[in-house]
This record gives C-alpha cells, sequence and structure tokens, in this order.
C-alpha cells in the first residue's frame, strides 16, 4: 500500500490518472488514521475454473456460489445451460437459464451479460457454468476478445466473475492463464 500526501497527489494528478486507467482497477479513498489519500490496486474480477468433461467444475462452482452468499450483501447470478442444477443452488440466487434466450455467438452473450449488469446494480457474483459452451466458441483460443470484454465491465462495475471453462489446465491459453483457480 502507497501513502501519499494530498500535496504529492496534486502536484501529480496527471501521473495518477494514467495510472488509474492503465492499472486494473485502482481506488483513491480517505483514511483519515495515517493519510488523506491512498492507493490500493483490486484482486483480479475474473476466475475461471478449467477442466475436463466429469472432473467437478459444476459442483465446484454451485458450492462456491452458495457459499459467497454467506459473505457478500449483494446479489448473486448463476447462469446455466439448462434447469438441471436450479435445486442446488440456495434460493436467494438467481438462477438464469440461458437456452430460454436466443444467444447465437460471444457477441450476443456478451450483450446479455450487460443486459444483467444493467438490470440490477447490486450484483456482486456471477457464475458461468461452461463459458465457452453459453457464448458459442468453439475453440477456447478465439475467447480472448470475449474475455477482454468481460474483464473491462466487471473491473468497471465491481463484479466478480467466476467461470468453468470444459479445457485442462495445461491446454488453457496464455490470456487465461492469470484467471485460473486451478
Amino acid at each position: 500500500m502507497i501513502h501519499l500526501s494530498l500535496k504529492q497527489i496534486n502536484e501529480n494528478i496527471s501521473i495518477y490518472k494514467k495510472d488509474l486507467y492503465i492499472f486494473h482497477r485502482i481506488h483513491i479513498y480517505t483514511n483519515r488514521l495515517t493519510s488523506p489519500f491512498i492507493i490500493k490496486e483490486e484482486i483480479t474480477m475474473i476466475q475461471v475454473i478449467p477442466g475436463d468433461t466429469g472432473e467437478g467444475k459444476t459442483k465446484e462452482l454451485i458450492e462456491a456460489a452458495n457459499s459467497k452468499l454467506n459473505e457478500t450483501n449483494g446479489n448473486i447470478v448463476y447462469i446455466d445451460a439448462d434447469n438441471t442444477h436450479m435445486y442446488d443452488l440456495k434460493h436467494e440466487i438467481r438462477y438464469i437459464n440461458i437456452s430460454e434466450f436466443p444467444i447465437n455467438n460471444y457477441h450476443e452473450f456478451f450483450g446479455f451479460m450487460c443486459g444483467i449488469l444493467s438490470e440490477d446494480n447490486d450484483i456482486d457474483y456471477i457464475f458461468v457454468d461452461g463459458l465457452l459452451r453459453m457464448a458459442h466458441l468453439n475453440q477456447i483460443d478465439n475467447s480472448d476478445e470475449l474475455i477482454e470484454k468481460l474483464k473491462l465491465i466487471t473491473n468497471k462495475f465491481g463484479i466478480k466473475l467466476v467461470a468453468s471453462i470444459n479445457c485442462k489446465q495445461k491446454n488453457l491459453p496464455q490470456f487465461l492463464q492469470e484467471f485460473s483457480m486451478a
């Protein structure tokens, strides 16, 4: 954590504005006990759970969603391809069956995600069971643009996105390595 005086902030405001834009997400907030301003970098807002079919990704995702319900005051959304796991989640979690919506590519999936966020300002977590399948991406290497867009909106709105991906850890592309929970 870096402590800065008000004078240092005013003298170098253009540098800090550039830093705020470049780095993940940085907050400037008041701390009356030590210094007027503290710059703090937040953690990555996207996490992926990689693994092959049958390795327990869905079970891990459901357990994580249920446990986060006790840790957050915000809302939690769980997106799945059917209603199979609806009753495995606590009733306070909003369950969305994405097959009920006409989504045919990752651009439409991203628009769907933006629609969810615009409808509810109190969302803290979104869990997606099978991100590539939901976004209609056949190749994991083609998901970089979607991941970048998701990274932008999760950072902008302070949403934590946790998604399972049907891919072995060792086969994850470099751009997904930083988000891996394995």
